[in-house]
């Protein structure tokens, strides 16, 4: 994902690092919370690259409640979707080893989601869109763009 934040282009780490001793990081996970609540969480996570980004080194997450039954098919049906986040709705969240974890508002269209079953438990897919949010505080995030090739170990239902 790239855009700006305090009007200073800000990018996440490159799309898959590492992976010889320490197996591979990347950009963007997908994970389902299970909540104890009569909904869970579907949380979107990207880190940041930190050579890059030395004051805002952490990540941005967008959280949604979901239904307990929400899968990979209904995943998928977010594209051509736009998501305008209150808070109350879903949310932005930037966490750093500087900063506490702030929560904001923000709008999310979803140009393109594809995910497909590659056996039990296992999903590949892609994703893209436009996102604009309110991070909390100050901080302001304008102009993101995401594109996105998600392998198994990114979709983690």
């Amino acid at each position: 994902m790239s855009g700006y934040i305090q009007n200073e282009p800000w990018r996440t780490r490159d799309r898959k690092t590492g992976g010889f001793l320490g197996g591979p990081t990347y950009e963007i996970y997908i994970t389902k919370q299970i909540t104890s609540g009569p909904k869970d969480n579907l949380i979107f996570t990207w880190y940041v690259n930190p050579t890059t980004n030395n004051i805002l080194n952490g990540d941005i997450s967008l959280v949604l409640a979901v239904p307990k039954v929400f899968g990979y098919k209904e995943l998928s049906a977010l594209k051509g979707q736009r998501l305008a986040l209150d808070t109350l709705n879903g949310y932005f969240t930037f966490s750093s080893a500087q900063s506490n974890f702030t929560k904001g508002s923000g709008n999310i269209y979803f140009h393109d989601m594809q995910i497909d079953s590659i056996g039990p438990n296992n999903f590949t897919g892609r994703m893209s869109g436009l996102l604009d949010a309110k991070l909390g505080g100050n901080l302001i995030l304008k102009n993101g763009r995401f594109d996105h090739s998600l392998t198994a170990l990114q979709i983690q239902f």
